[in-house]
């Protein structure tokens, strides 16, 4: 029956659900010294919410920040804005046009919900997740990347277990919707995108490197997922002058109209 079949689609999305979780969960354990400090269970926490009978939707689009904010969230804005990008690989480019932003993908009653950063997608990559860094003022902790990297690959499972809940409850803010959660949920590719040539510096040295390169390579192995890591090294944006107004975040000093992102090799 339609029921029956229904039943079985939900109990496997389920199932990826806590295969993912778990897939993280060991990766912690095995590496507890390295990964000190990785909220992982408030994280997980705040993706528990499931299918419950609660509504999730977005705010209406709004492309403009504070002008007090000059962080990840005008990063986000900026690539919106962009509309798309130039993401380059060995030997050609891809054109990443950017579908939504900052959608939050839980149904619970919890004022702040874990939200989605970017939606992109392309020929070759298809729908994807697209998980922002920005490096903020001060240092780096060399575990950064590896948070990343289990931060998109909870969302991604979110995703994957309430993916027909996000479509009939139009969990879109750009009106109207040029994806569909499903596509996502059908995908085997997410992006970690961060802000500033130095974002990944740290991450990219010694055994930090060597345990990042690991943790990717069993990502593609274990769970057959695709983690592609990428930076925009000439990230700024319009300057915001202190005070109670909005500014409409726009990229600055662009050699080309397109931002330009590049692959990140921790090899």
């Amino acid at each position: 029956s339609v029921f029956r079949r229904q039943r079985r689609v939900n109990v496997a999305q389920k199932e990826e659900w806590t295969r993912i979780r778990e897939f993280c969960a060991n990766k912690l354990d095995h590496n507890k010294k390295k990964y000190r400090g990785l909220i992982f269970k408030r994280l997980v926490s705040s993706l528990e919410g499931g299918p419950a009978a609660y509504p999730t939707s977005p705010k209406e689009r709004q492309t403009g920040v504070s002008t007090n904010n000059s962080g990840e969230t005008a990063f986000q804005r900026a690539l919106v804005n962009s509309k798309s990008a130039l993401m380059g690989f060995d030997g050609y480019e891809e054109y990443i046009s950017w579908k939504d932003y900052e959608l939050p993908i839980v149904f619970s009653k919890r004022p702040r919900r874990a939200c989605v950063d970017l939606i992109g997608s392309s020929e070759r990559l298809g729908t994807f997740i697209c998980e922002l860094k920005y490096k903020s003022e001060g240092s780096i902790s060399g575990n950064r990347a590896d948070y990343a990297i289990f931060q998109a690959l909870l969302y991604y499972a979110a995703v994957k277990r309430d993916a027909a809940l996000l479509d009939d409850n139009c969990v879109y803010r750009i009106q109207p919707p040029t994806f569909r959660w499903a596509e996502i949920a059908r995908g085997k590719t997410l992006l970690v995108l961060g802000a500033g040539a130095a974002i990944w510096t740290k991450a990219r040295s010694g055994e930090n490197a060597d345990r990042v390169k690991s943790l990717i390579a069993d990502v593609q192995r274990t769970l057959g997922v695709r983690l592609i890591f990428s930076v925009m090294s000439s990230a700024s944006f319009a300057p915001a002058h202190k005070g109670n107004g909005r500014y409409l975040p726009a990229f600055r000093g662009l050699a080309e109209k397109l931002p330009r992102l590049s692959i990140v090799d921790f090899a």
